[in-house]
């Protein structure tokens, strides 16, 4: 939590003590803060992951071809290419769960009449 979002909380807590609701929602600002830099976070990991298993890929092509020479543009030129359809499957899957999540929450709200 920012210094002056705790600072807040802090002086509420001294000076409202029954300013419970204020404070509740200092935290939930505060969560739905850590949540979006989870994400963010979770986001990145993924495209680490992917780099590692793209380089296990290419070191495996080495060692079973000893003579796989491979230049440096040749090699951005495939990590371009082939990064880019991990994050085109990456947005596609997210824009899938995103699209069910609003199916859901759809079908939740009644119809109005």
């Amino acid at each position: 939590m920012p210094i002056r979002q705790m600072q807040e909380f802090a002086r509420l807590f001294r000076e409202q003590p029954d300013a419970i609701g204020d404070r509740r929602q200092l935290l939930e600002v505060h969560e739905q803060q850590v949540q979006a830099h989870i994400q963010e976070l979770q986001r990145n990991l993924e495209v680490i992951q992917w780099k590692i298993g793209y380089y296990k890929g290419l070191e495996a092509r080495q060692q079973a071809d000893p003579a796989y020479s491979y230049s440096q543009i040749h090699e951005r030129q495939e990590c371009l290419t082939a990064g880019r359809a991990f994050m085109l499957e990456r947005a596609l899957q997210q824009g899938d769960a995103e699209a069910e999540g609003e199916s859901q929450a759809d079908e939740a709200i009644p119809a109005s009449r």
